[in-house]
């Protein structure tokens, strides 16, 4: 429950000094970006599927907005049933 509803993870992704911050000051591309969360929070790299869908929304998103995008990106993976089930 906490992490779907609490806020600790939310103010660690939103932090100002994070991976997330890293990953956008380092302009790597959408993809790789999704690589680097799918390994760290799962440990797999994302479905076709889901590279697709995710990769849709960053990179359709308005370049002021990615960072939300992004650690909204990452709190779905987080929050999902593999991560909660299996890690």
């Amino acid at each position: 429950l906490h992490i779907s509803n609490g806020d600790t993870v939310n103010k660690k992704l939103s932090a100002k000094k994070n991976r997330l911050t890293a990953m956008l000051a380092a302009k790597k591309p959408t993809a790789e970006m999704l690589d680097e969360i799918f390994l760290t929070a799962l440990a797999r790299y994302p479905s076709q599927k889901e590279k697709t869908e995710f990769t849709k929304l960053f990179d359709e998103a308005p370049e002021k907005e990615r960072r939300v995008v992004l650690e909204d990106i990452f709190w779905s993976v987080m929050s999902s049933r593999e991560f909660l089930f299996n890690h």
